[in-house]
């Protein structure tokens, strides 16, 4: 049977080669069989946004030989804007070293898709990954009818089939102890968000620092986006969030008497969501009355210290795995999360245990330091107002005073390019390149030009500082912007646009002396700079193919 698209148009030629390899699984997820191209099909596949979760359902339930509604099930669920894959990152270590098995589930990928499906920390070898898609695919291909008779593709879209493919690969191929999932985007109507939980499991909530992100589609205050992830707190995911909660409890930073935490020793699941408290009041109050919302079973909001003292005290002067004082926070959320979802096992703060978790963690792309002679790269995807000013903390720790940094800079043109990189002013830069990355998602929002970006800031135009092309490419956009923002600092700067990472480190090579090379602005930015200088990462063990 000829698998049918996910948009109307005729790609029979995009998937000649499924000779079930990882190699033809990669190939057709990029292809039209899976990935919206054209604003028709990218328009088409958002009006469904609202009905993902239902969705999801519905191609679960076409897979022969998985649980429909899984016993016992341990999963901790994580949303946010900023830090929430390193939060992620900080609960799949913890888990480890507390002697439990662990399935992650992250987006976007660096280099390779496998870093989204990692099984005990590694990405799943390229089998596991292989054998998923292909057996999840044969089973919507043979249900063409009842999908079609729902109005669905019989394919769905990248990100659902991703998402179908880790949680069969975690839940069913590998059976682990502990699911850690952290959301596509939003959490209401996340791919992620559609398993019921029943009585008898442990699902924890966690949600990071809110920030103006995805506005175009989650909505343009953080109040709104709150609304949008507080969705992941539905006990029934199908439908609106359903779980009453009476208060907001703030987690004591210190312990009783008995070592035990106050607040959170009467956890008991399923429920329990966990919120960093330096979220502004209106979201904490959004989040606040998601949990409300009346329904079966109870939920209970607890704040966590971002300032992550109690945590800094117990390392006392050893480095967490993560770079960047914002980690501590993300790491105290960490614990609580761990604490929740395995109460049985002493998750504190100060077991030793759990120290050792925080301070192995590793997460790429994030405040990643890298040597490669004769650099050092200090990499992060950094894409948000507050995560970049995270970034550049981190930076101006890891840089000496008055030495002199390469950096390279790439953004999503539906960002605005003006507050992030303004943030950057003060580290002493002697080149920026506004350089392309290898990949990037499609996008049905037009491309402004330096004059609009300017002038919706308020800044004076200086014509000579505009670019000279009559349409410019984004990237020479970038490098205008970044004149006139120079030019208000009082300094100027050497600059390149429309390189490529290889480019970009071919010229470094050739015409500059070693120094630190700053990568930020965009996950793929930085993923085309670590595949650029060959960063790999081991697989996990193959598991032969069990189907």
């Amino acid at each position: 049977m000829a698998a049918v698209s996910s948009q109307d148009d005729d790609d029979a030629d995009a998937d000649k080669s499924n000779d079930g390899s990882f190699e033809s699984a990669l190939n057709a997820l990029f292809s039209p069989l899976h990935q919206s191209t054209t604003k028709e099909a990218i328009a088409k596949a958002a009006q469904r946004r609202t009905s993902t979760v239902n969705d999801m359902r519905l191609y679960w339930s076409c897979l022969s030989d998985v649980p429909q509604k899984p016993n016992k099930r341990k999963m901790i669920h994580i949303t946010g804007t900023k830090g929430k894959g390193s939060t992620a990152c900080f609960c799949e270590s913890i888990v480890r070293t507390h002697g439990c098995s662990t399935g992650l589930f992250t987006s976007p990928h660096l280099i390779d898709i496998r870093e989204r499906i990692r099984w005990n920390g590694r990405p799943v070898h390229g089998n596991i990954f292989s054998n998923a898609y292909w057996k999840i695919r044969r089973d919507l291909e043979a249900s063409i009818t009842k999908l079609e008779n729902e109005d669905l593709p019989v394919l769905p879209g990248y990100f659902r089939m991703l998402t179908l493919m880790a949680y069969y690969i975690l839940e069913v191929m590998l059976e682990v102890d502990v699911l850690i999932i952290e959301v596509g985007m939003g959490g209401r109507y996340d791919a992620t968000n559609f398993w019921d939980v029943t009585d008898d499991s442990a699902v924890v909530c966690g949600v990071t620092k809110l920030d103006l992100d995805h506005t175009r589609i989650l909505g343009n205050t953080v109040e709104l986006i709150a609304w949008e992830k507080g969705g992941i707190f539905a006990r029934d995911k199908a439908d609106t969030v359903k779980i009453s909660s009476k208060q907001v409890t703030r987690i004591e930073q210190e312990s009783d008497e008995t070592g035990a935490e106050k607040s959170a020793s009467n956890y008991q699941p399923p429920g329990g969501a966990f919120l960093l408290d330096s979220n502004t009041p209106g979201v904490i109050a959004m989040f606040q009355s998601c949990a409300k919302i009346e329904g079966c079973g109870r939920l209970d909001l607890l704040l966590v210290d971002a300032t992550g003292a109690r945590l800094v005290k117990a390392l006392n002067g050893r480095p967490l795995g993560l770079a960047g004082e914002h980690q501590y926070g993300n790491a105290t959320l960490a614990v609580h999360l761990c604490q929740a979802v395995l109460p049985e096992d002493n998750i504190s703060i100060e077991n030793p245990k759990t120290i050792e978790g925080v301070q192995s963690a590793q997460w790429p792309g994030r405040c990643q330091v890298l040597e490669r002679q004769p650099w050092t790269y200090l990499l992060d995807g950094a894409h948000t107002l507050d995560s970049m000013t995270a970034t550049v903390d981190f930076f101006s720790q890891q840089v000496k005073q008055n030495e002199e940094c390469v950096l390279i800079f790439n953004c999503s043109h539906e960002r605005n390019p003006i507050e992030l990189l303004r943030l950057l002013l003060p580290i002493s830069i002697s080149k920026v390149y506004f350089a392309k990355s290898d990949s990037s998602r499609p996008s049905p929002v037009a491309v402004p030009n330096a004059k609009l970006l300017l002038q919706d800031q308020g800044i004076a135009i200086q014509s000579e500082l505009l670019e000279e092309d009559e349409k410019p490419t984004w990237q020479e956009t970038l490098a205008s912007v970044w004149k006139h923002l120079t030019a208000e600092w009082g300094s100027s700067t050497a600059i390149s646009c429309n390189s490529s990472a290889r480019m970009v480190l071919d010229d470094l090579n050739a015409n500059y002396k070693p120094s630190k090379v700053l990568v930020t602005g965009s996950l793929y930015l930085v993923g085309s700079i670590l595949t650029t200088v060959e960063w790999t990462e081991e697989s996990s063990p193959d598991i032969g193919n069990p189907l």
